[in-house]
């Protein structure tokens, strides 16, 4: 539940000095964040309630953005968007303070052409990141079996790992 990850979300997007370096200066309601593979969790909204107002969920699947955006549609800087994180194409660079993956990670690794896929994902998050943003895996895999996926590719991450206790 979003309760379980509050404490890391915070820690990581608005921590106590806002102005910060890295930090890019800016409180929960101005952060730019993007959910990918959104699917019909509830996670943004618990974001906006929150207090993160500049949410951008995405999805491959068609009817599921269409259900989310009617069931949200009073949360009024939310939006949904059918996209592919392997390529957010229609996403400029340096476009967001945060990118949030619940399991997406996991997902593709499951999938066909797993290892590329997931190249693919990362690199998009990289390239969509500003400089000083987050990228944030929630993953109920150990975190030593997803870090060296990050730290094997030419992208230049610093990783933190937070561990949430289960409810």
């Amino acid at each position: 539940s979003y309760d379980n990850l509050r404490f890391a979300f915070r820690r990581i997007l608005t921590p106590d000095d806002i102005d910060e370096p890295g930090t890019n200066g800016a409180g929960p309601e101005e952060k730019e964040i993007l959910i990918v593979g959104c699917g019909n969790s509830t996670l943004g909204c618990d974001m906006y309630d929150d207090g993160f107002h500049n949410i951008t969920n995405i999805d491959i699947s068609e009817v599921v953005i269409n259900q989310m955006t009617d069931k949200y549609s009073s949360k009024e800087h939310m939006e949904y968007t059918v996209m592919d994180v392997r390529n957010m194409e229609y996403i400029p660079e340096e476009c967001f303070d945060a990118i949030i993956d619940k399991a997406l990670f996991d997902a593709l690794l499951c999938g066909e052409n797993n290892l590329d896929s997931v190249q693919k994902m990362l690199r998009e998050v990289f390239r969509c990141l500003k400089p000083g943003g987050h990228y944030v895996m929630v993953s109920h895999a150990p975190s030593n079996s997803r870090i060296h996926y990050l730290t094997s590719s030419s992208l230049q991450w610093d990783i933190e790992v937070i561990e949430v206790k289960k409810p």
